[in-house]
């Protein structure tokens, strides 16, 4: 019983641990004006609409990047309140085009200071687009650059264009990474390096910033009811339709159980989960790093984070492993 009892409380404090640093390390930033503008890319859809209509409502005037005109049109059309609904502004946005990007800092700079020069507070990178879902050896390269241009190399430009802005009115990046940024799984070698890669820009932007007085932080978001886990279904169900039979015999081991991401997708977490972290990092005095939100199959993803930072590599690849073989067997 005094061994049972000892291994609880021995867990307890190691679970407690990451709280405790992070308690005791934590910054303090100045806290943006409640008039402050703020920049949320991807925003026609998912986590970035819900995003925008979130700080909209808080009273945040946000510039949505969007690439349709349509998709702005229904994003303001959709917002809860006539209030929020005038707080949006649509910005056609494609990260991947530089043109665009410039665009939107002059739209958002001329906007700004007809309305009294009020602040930029606030550049949420949110623009993103799910993996292949083949193994490294099947991907295309094209695709593969194609990623990286949305995921990482668009982030960076966009909140390239926006840092002086940032820098003056000490607003907030928040980028919008993912469980996969922390993690690694079979047939997502693409997007868990683009997220990977997102992460590790943005440790670096936020040592650069601290001085200056500009937090960056990173929400990491599991499973969560948007377009792109829609997507991800229909692609685990396609490789598993069309993988060839030498391809089969080679990786089949690895091939996802469509069932399995069914049933993730259904529990799916709502994306209130991502926009109150963006809240918080954009408001808090005392923002996070990093946001770890949702769920895995209901396993709460702070949960796997956990076992993310206590784990060695080979305990973690073979847990890898044990959950593959799991997903194989879900019906």
């Amino acid at each position: 019983m005094m061994g049972i009892r000892f291994s609880a409380l021995l867990v307890a404090f190691l679970a407690s641990i990451p709280y405790l640093l992070d308690l005791a390390t934590r910054r303090e930033y100045p806290v943006p004006p409640p008039e402050g503008a703020v920049v949320v890319t991807g925003a026609s859809t998912g986590i970035g609409a819900h995003a925008a209509h979130s700080l909209a409502r808080a009273g945040f005037l946000v510039f949505a990047g969007v690439r349709k005109e349509l998709d702005g049109e229904t994003l303001k059309a959709e917002a809860p309140t006539l209030e929020s609904q005038e707080n949006i502004v649509p910005i056609i946005l494609d990260v991947t085009k530089q043109e665009q990007i410039d665009k939107a800092v002059q739209t958002v700079s001329s906007t700004l200071a007809s309305l009294e020069g009020r602040p930029l507070v606030g550049l949420v990178n949110n623009a993103g687009v799910g993996g292949s879902n083949k193994p490294v050896e099947f991907q295309s390269m094209d695709d593969l650059r194609w990623l990286f241009d949305v995921n990482f190399f668009g982030a960076i430009a966009t909140t390239k264009a926006f840092l002086a802005h940032l820098r003056a009115s000490k607003g907030r990046v928040i980028n919008i990474s993912s469980l996969a940024g922390l993690t690694v799984a079979p047939f997502m070698t693409d997007y868990c390096a683009s997220k990977w890669a997102l992460e590790a820009f943005s440790d670096a932007l936020r040592v650069e910033m601290g001085e200056l007085g500009v937090s960056v932080s990173v929400v990491e978001p599991a499973y969560v009811t948007s377009a792109i886990f829609g997507k991800i279904a229909t692609r685990v169900k396609e490789t598993a339709d069309s993988v060839s039979e030498k391809v089969m015999e080679v990786y089949g081991h690895l091939v996802q159980n469509p069932a399995y991401t069914r049933r993730c997708i259904e529990k799916a977490s709502p994306p209130t989960v991502t926009s109150d972290a963006i809240l918080h990092a954009l408001t808090a005095k005392h923002p996070q790093t990093r946001y770890v939100v949702a769920n895995v199959d209901g396993l709460s993803a702070k949960v796997i984070g956990w076992m993310i930072w206590m784990f060695n590599d080979r305990i973690k690849d073979k847990l890898i492993e044990i959950s593959r073989l799991r997903q194989r067997k879900a019906q």
